[in-house]
């Protein structure tokens, strides 16, 4: 009997009320959290007693694109026990192939919904093995179909799936619409599950790499740590991420360190620079920070990299205590040198006093003269701050001076005009240059001013 104000049967009001129960449920188990297999089960289950269905089975475009998995299955037990028994095949986890003139593939590669009453056609689409295929006339008598329905589950303007719905009378045009209704619902359902799947198995792939790196890594929101990897956790002497949860960033760092810390986060410095952090057990060690802000999950999160550099801090000491040490045996090196050279240049001026010949005497002098430009070498480098360089300058107005008063008898009053630039140079070149220069300056004082009344050396 109808109802004379709507126009419509009781029959008709309840499947219309049951159809909007069924979306309500489904969209409330989606929006929950639902896993997708119970979501599925529930609308296969409630698409079949809704529109009085022998068979409403859902299906998902497996990896490979070239199958479909069976997702759903909901069927007469005894129809599917003896369609089983005869091909030899569960249904649970069988795999459809796509192949030319299926109307699976139709579905999939055309998103065309696909209706039939040819059952034997219908079921033989379920396999591509001709062998296989040779039952399906069987399957069909079997299950007493008359109708078949594929609707496919378009998701951002690609197949991922078929609905297939069997029933034992013709399915109405306006069933197919309601139909492809819920299609385009389970549909949003699988969308969102798959954006979900993908999400997490990209945030997997990246908890999984930086596992896998060698530096600390953490978040933080405005100084409050979030999150980090192992690697973090390890080097700050913690036992797991729950320990750090609801610390601020300023408890993992060393007194010494938390202005420059703090400065750092308020003006988002991007650029690497040290500071110390403060271990579990109250231990410091240096590190280098480096941190950038990125957007994760609709907030403008800091990502911060500490890389512990304990073993090269004591690396950088031991070569600094190293060099140290050669410092000290370079200066006893010269220091012993510039003393040997001072006891023989001695020993020829005692020899000097005692000889009365003049040629003897000169040669002498020039021994004198040359060893002791080389001990003043020694005793630059002695004390210098380098033990490698000295300045040229001071080095030859050093060895000018000491010639010119080793020489007074024949020196008299002579100018010593010095126009060199400020030249670092080592021991290797200092020393013939020094050597030179004495023979020089000697030469000239012996033999250049015998007629000058004003003498000079440049």
């Amino acid at each position: 009997m109808k109802n004379n104000n709507l126009n419509i049967t009781p029959e008709e009001l309840e499947r219309s009320t049951s159809e909007l129960s069924l979306l309500h449920c489904i969209n409330n188990a989606s929006n929950l959290g639902d896993p997708l297999e119970v979501v599925l089960q529930r609308t296969a289950r409630g698409i079949k007693e809704i529109f009085r269905l022998a068979a409403c089975n859902i299906f998902i475009l497996d990896e490979d694109r070239e199958h479909l998995e069976l997702a759903e299955l909901s069927v007469d037990s005894k129809v599917l026990e003896k369609i089983e028994k005869l091909s030899g095949l569960k249904a649970r986890g069988f795999r459809i192939p796509l192949f030319e003139g299926s109307s699976f593939t139709r579905a999939i590669r055309d998103r065309e919904t696909v209706y039939s009453e040819d059952l034997t056609q219908m079921f033989g689409d379920y396999f591509k093995d001709s062998a296989l295929r040779r039952f399906a006339s069987m399957a069909a008598r079997i299950a007493g179909y008359k109708s078949a329905l594929r609707v496919p589950l378009v998701v951002e303007g690609e197949a991922r799936g078929v609905i297939g719905v069997a029933s034992k009378r013709t399915i109405s045009d306006e069933e197919v619409e309601i139909l492809k209704g819920f299609a385009a619902q389970v549909s949003n359902i699988i969308g969102k599950a798959m954006a979900e799947k993908a999400l997490k198995e990209s945030e997997e792939r990246l908890r999984m790499l930086s596992d896998a790196a060698q530096e600390g890594i953490c978040m933080h929101d405005k100084g409050v740590f979030l999150d980090s990897n192992n690697k973090f956790v390890q080097i700050m002497g913690y036992d797991s991420i729950g320990e750090l949860k609801g610390l601020t960033v300023l408890d993992l760092v060393a007194e010494g360190s938390r202005d420059a810390v703090t400065a750092n986060i308020k003006k988002e410095h991007e650029e690497t620079y040290e500071a110390e952090l403060l271990r579990k057990d109250g231990s410091t060690f240096p590190v280098m920070i480096k941190g950038r802000k990125y957007p994760i999950k609709g907030k403008i999160t800091r990502v911060v990299s500490v890389t512990d550099i304990s073993s090269q801090k004591e690396a950088e000491n031991r070569i600094r205590a190293s060099l140290k040490e050669k410092d000290v045996l370079l200066m006893e090196v010269h220091h012993r040198v510039k003393n040997n050279m001072a006891i023989i240049a001695s020993m020829i001026s005692l020899q000097m006093s005692q000889t009365e010949n003049k040629e003897s005497e000169d040669i002498l002098m020039s021994s004198f003269n040359r060893i002791r430009t080389m001990s003043h070498v020694h005793e630059l480098l002695y004390a210098s701050d380098s033990l490698t360089d000295i300045e040229l300058r001071p080095y030859i107005k050093t060895i000018a001076v000491n010639v010119i008063s080793s020489l007074r008898a024949e020196a008299r009053e002579i100018d010593l005009i010095i126009d060199v630039e400020q030249t670092p140079l080592g021991i290797n070149e200092l020393i013939p240059i020094g050597l030179i220069l004495n023979e020089a300056i000697t030469n000239s004082i012996k033999h250049a001013f015998e007629n000058t009344e004003k003498p000079g050396i440049s």
